[in-house]
This record gives structure tokens, sequence and C-alpha cells, in this order.
């Protein structure tokens, strides 16, 4: 059987999750390397997972690909910088579980992904099946890299992948919202699947509810949308049809952390594998109620 490929192009960071008053737990984390891990997990026999990034050449990026390693995920498409390291962040949570996040990662390496690919034909000249980005992939990257990001993209689109965008909007990362709503526009523009959260339109858009978000994304030309609203659910559009798929109820939150991750881990796991759109939906939704569940981003195998 042959593999079907997938990169999924972003950032991992060191993560210290908070486990309680003055102590926490070091692991790695990062928006798109989280959903790499949910969906290496849910398709290892049937997908070729690669992590499109870059690290250091010290012990903690060294770490870092142990642990890719030992979640069956490739670095075909991972480059090495010794002049830079991965970046960091701390998890503090509320009450509720809710996060709150400290950032250090201005001289993150993922940052120079573009600097180590070069030309974008020469690396579309690799066939994949599915390219994987988000918002937070595009908003550390210069305004030249995402350009030339893009035009990877579309090269790989044109030659037959799947193009999947997450907008994941954090305000922080971008100079302003115009240049966030621009960036996004192309993202969707090229995307084939969009699996945005209601908060992220919300902010952007003034759009509240999944029927306006559906209707904004299919006029960007995207075929499949899954619209996220956390414990209200999923809302999809696919093949004419809305479909909506409850949340899993579970009996304390303890850190919301990763659960849209790897809820879209799932979701393109179970799409991969053939499974219809209904379907690939409730078993996101599972795995996300199991995240929640659990501290820090990535939960123990």
């Amino acid at each position: 059987m042959t593999k079907k490929r997938v990169v999924l192009a972003g950032e991992c960071m060191v993560e210290f999750a908070s486990q309680g008053e003055d102590s926490y737990r070091l692991g790695y984390a990062g928006d798109v390397y989280n959903t790499a891990v949910y969906l290496s997990r849910s398709c290892a026999q049937e997908c070729d997972v690669q992590f499109m990034t870059v690290v250091g050449k010290d012990a903690v990026s060294a770490k870092l690909l142990a642990l890719m390693e030992s979640e069956k995920i490739g670095c075909e498409f991972l480059w090495k910088d010794a002049s830079a390291t991965l970046g960091a962040y701390c998890i503090q949570l509320d009450p509720q579980g809710e996060r709150q996040f400290i950032y250090w990662r201005g001289q993150s390496a993922a940052r120079r992904l573009l600097q180590h690919i070069g030309d974008p034909t020469v690396l579309a000249a690799n066939p994949i099946d599915m390219l994987y980005f988000s918002g937070i992939t595009l908003a550390i990257l210069t305004p030249e890299d995402r350009a030339q990001f893009f035009a990877l993209a579309a090269l790989w689109r044109n030659a037959g992948a799947r193009i999947v965008f997450d907008p994941n909007y954090r305000p922080r990362l971008w100079p302003d919202a115009d240049t966030a709503r621009a960036a996004f526009q192309q993202a969707y523009e090229l995307s084939e699947i969009a699996l945005p959260g209601i908060d992220d339109h919300r902010m952007l858009y003034n759009q509240d509810s999944a029927r306006e978000v559906i209707d904004f994304l299919q006029g960007c030309g995207v075929a499949e949308v899954v619209v996220k609203d956390g414990p209200n659910g999923a809302t999809l559009a696919v093949d004419g049809d809305i479909i909506q798929v409850p949340a899993v109820a579970v009996s304390q939150v303890v850190d919301t952390t990763a659960a849209g991750d790897s809820f879209n881990g799932a979701y393109l796991s179970a799409r991969l594998r053939g499974l219809d759109a209904r379907t690939a939906a409730e078993q996101a939704a599972k795995l996300a109620s199991d995240v929640v569940q659990h501290r820090g981003a990535i939960v123990a195998m």
C-alpha cells in the first residue's frame, strides 16, 4: 500500500506547562506540531506524516527530533540552523482550565523556514498529497517569505495536493488585523479544506455564527469547511450539506490546550482514510474531549 504523504508546515516550541503552583513540566508543542502528532497517531499505517520546520543544532532541538521519531513523524522537510534554536512558551491556567501564555519566540528557528527552502519550484518537485498550515505559520514569516510560502502551496496544489488551512488567529503575532485578513484571504483561496474556530472569525470578521463563516469561506472557494465552536460542537459544510456534530461532554475540563489541534489531526486522519465528513468530525470531537481532560498539549501515548 502506498502511503499518502502529508506535510504540516509550522513551528514547534519548548512548552512549560503548569502542573500546579510553581511547578511546570517541560515538553514540546506548537499548533501545527500538535496536529502532526495527533494525525500521525491516528493514521501512521496509512500516511507518511512530515513536519516542515527549522530547528537548531543543540540538545533541545535534538530531543525534539527524538520525540518526532517516536511519534513516527518524518523530517524530510526539516532543516537545522546552527545560529538559532526553538522558541519557548509558558502556559498558566485559570480555575476553568483556560490558558494564559507567555512567549519567548523572537529568535525561533522556524521563522527562517523560507531561507532554507530556497526556490519553491525545487521543493514542489517532491510530490505530496496534502499540505497543512495555520495562521501562526504565516504570522511568524516576513511578508516576503509569506509570499514565497504561498507560491510553494500553489505549486503543490496545482500538482494535485489538497491544501488545508486553520487560521488560528493570534493578534499579538500580527502588526494589525488588516495584514492578517489579507494573508488569510490568500490562504483560504488556496485551500480545499478550512478548519476555522468561530472565535477566529468573530475577532477578525465580526462573524458570530457558523453559517456566516461558512458563507464567507464558500465565497472564497473553499470546498470543505469545518467550523469549530468548542463545547458547542462543530458545523460542517461538505458537498452541499450542512452537518452539525455535537461536542463530547466531559465531567471536568482540565486544560483546553491543543483541543482544536487534536480535533484537526483526527479529522484529517479520518478524511485521508476515506471516512465521510460526519464520521471524521465525530472521531475528532471524541479525541478533543480526551485531550482537554489532561494537562499540556500532547497527551501521553
